[in-house]
């Protein structure tokens, strides 16, 4: 049986085996094994595994000191207590296996997938939720080549995604103290992030927070036309104009599919009952590992 062992890359760096930490050595070989876990279970060309940890500043021995990287990550893995063989040789490149690993951004998507298959608000906030937890900081944090940097903007904006359908949940749910609680914060984070700050908008507008709602959109306005020199979008501009014009009309979808629960974070003359939900776009081939 294939010793378990369990990597975090959606923070810093970690890996475990047993529930004992893997002693992974300095900053290139943990990008190297950073740009394995990125496409677990595929073969990873040298070149890339190369650029993912120097960069453009290639030392003429690269190719040489990646096979003592990997032998060192093989050692590490060996001595935490792994029996079987975690990283194996290919032809063109290395390859992470898959079997008995645990890795937590596949296991993000698992609840993503899972929060988007749910019947209920209450069971996709859950499942969202335990997605979002997973997030312990930055991604890959201390990897600062442009190749893991790029993936890890990608990891960061699946996150975002993901907290934009948390909270469409939460709202579903009629949770808006909660949902204004976890907005609030991603959109200081985030301010030119749009989706956010609709979401927090109409979450401060059904708590009664009308003028909140108005100054969060002032303020969201003001940071697009500093930063980037534009105009709120359209979704922004039709929520303002329906907090303006009053409270939230309470709304019952039309049926009880998951699209219909999702469309509540609009008023009610923006929505579409069951449109085409869209695919899990943010989960690029290169997301993390696995596709399924």
């Amino acid at each position: 049986m294939t010793t378990p062992m369990e990597f975090r890359i959606l923070g810093p760096l970690e890996a475990s085996c047993l529930g004992r930490p893997v002693r992974l050595g300095g900053p290139r070989p943990r990008s190297l094994l950073a740009a394995l876990l990125l496409d677990a279970g595929r073969i990873v060309p040298l070149d890339r595994l190369v650029s993912a940890v120097w960069g453009e500043q290639l030392p003429g021995s690269a190719r040489n000191q990646i096979a003592i990287h990997i032998h060192a990550l093989r050692k590490a893995v060996k001595a935490a207590g792994r029996d079987t063989e975690l990283i194996v040789t290919e032809r063109v490149g290395y390859r992470l296996l898959t079997d008995g690993v645990w890795l937590d951004a596949h296991e993000a998507r698992q609840q993503a997938t899972a929060a988007r298959r749910a019947e209920r608000p209450e069971e996709a906030s859950a499942a969202l939720a335990r997605a979002l937890d997973l997030w312990r900081g930055p991604v890959l944090s201390e990897v600062d080549t442009t190749e893991i940097a790029a993936a890890a903007r990608g990891l960061e904006n699946a996150r975002l995604d993901i907290a934009e359908e948390w909270a469409d949940a939460e709202l579903a749910c009629g949770r808006t103290r909660e949902a204004v609680a976890r907005l609030s914060v991603l959109v200081e984070e985030h301010p030119l992030r749009e989706g956010l700050r609709e979401r927090l908008m109409l979450a401060l507008w059904r708590s009664g927070r009308q003028a909140d709602a108005l100054e969060t959109y002032r303020q969201g306005r003001r940071h697009l036309l500093d930063e980037l020199g534009l105009e709120p979008g359209q979704a922004l501009r039709d929520l303002q104009q329906a907090i303006l014009a009053g409270p939230p009309v309470a709304e019952t979808p039309s049926c009880g599919c998951w699209s219909c629960w999702t469309t509540r974070r609009r008023p009610r003359r923006y929505a579409r009952c069951c449109p085409v939900r869209p695919a899990a776009a943010w989960w690029s081939p290169r997301g993390a590992g696995w596709r399924g």
